[in-house]
């Protein structure tokens, strides 16, 4: 079975005819670089219009209700990039959901409460005459193809049969052309780390090498050691001369900046309350980066 079918001008897929009584749920998931198009058509006097206008989805909804209901797209989906549409019809109330974002309704107002049409339903475009008849009529602003891909068609949760459809005309299988810049790593910007494509396949995000740092693993650790020349302290007491002492300080990304390399060292140690005695510290002697915090 077809799972997939790519569209240029002129292209459309006949499918049967939708049964709307009780309801109809469609599933579109779809790419393209056009911001006009047609989505989906089924209609005649009455009628369901899915098309792009300046790269938003405008839907048109009549069941025999004066006048003609409309809506568009809060989201973009002209950019290359596939987007999932979800409609659905419920007598009169058509809600339309985007990549899984808000949900927005229109309801065609009047006495009639269902969409019923006895005409082919279409996808991706349209015959001529069936188009002509749609623009004259205002169903639809543009009658052109929609010139991208479709990955998945749903109706009512199942995929029609395509290689059974009334007609394919001028589609392609596979979508080739728009699956390439689709795989989010082609063409990655992380420098010093790993490009990992996120959950929806749709962008990426960069797993940076230790020390490294920012959205692109284009920051450089700055961990280093820090010494200064001062006494020891430990409660009441400190040593009784200055010494060399060090501190690992700096950015390690999500590691920890601190020492690879310490020294032990003995140290004398004079109290308030007059007492000496020896203590054993460690002193720095090289600091770097580190996933052991």
């Amino acid at each position: 079975m077809m799972s997939s079918m790519s569209f240029r001008e002129g292209s459309y897929l006949e499918l049967d005819p939708l049964k709307t009584i009780p309801d109809v749920n469609l599933t579109l998931k779809f790419v393209t670089r056009k911001e006009s198009g047609v989505v989906l058509y089924w209609g005649e006097s009455q009628h369901l219009a899915v098309e792009l206008f300046k790269g938003r989805i405008r839907i048109s909804l009549d069941v025999g209700n004066y006048p003609v209901s409309t809506m568009f797209s809060y989201e973009m989906v002209s950019d290359g990039r596939y987007h999932q549409m979800e409609f659905l019809l419920v007598k009169k109330n058509i809600t339309m959901r985007v990549d899984g974002g808000q949900q927005r309704t229109i309801v065609n107002e009047g006495s009639k409460e269902y969409l019923e049409c006895k005409s082919s339903l279409y996808i991706g475009g349209m015959p001529e005459k069936v188009a002509n008849n749609a623009l004259k009529n205002w169903q639809i602003w543009n009658s052109s193809s929609l010139e991208g891909c479709m990955r998945e068609i749903l109706i009512n949760g199942n995929p029609p049969d395509l290689n059974g459809a009334r007609r394919q005309h001028l589609v392609q299988p596979g979508c080739v052309e728009f699956d390439d810049i689709n795989k989010p790593c082609l063409n990655h910007l992380c420098q010093n780390g790993k490009c990992v494509p996120t959950s929806d396949q749709q962008t990426y995000e960069c797993k940076c090498r230790s020390g490294w740092n920012g959205p692109f693993c284009d920051q450089a650790p700055t961990c280093q050691k820090e010494m200064k020349r001062d006494f020891y302290y430990s409660d009441t007491c400190r040593s009784t001369k200055k010494l060399k002492l060090s501190q690992c300080v700096g950015s390690c990304g999500d590691n920890c900046c601190k020492a690879l390399k310490s020294k032990r060292r003995s140290v004398r140690m004079a109290c308030t309350d007059g007492s000496k005695f020896t203590k054993e510290i460690e002193m720095v002697r090289k600091c770097g980066c580190s996933g052991k915090c």
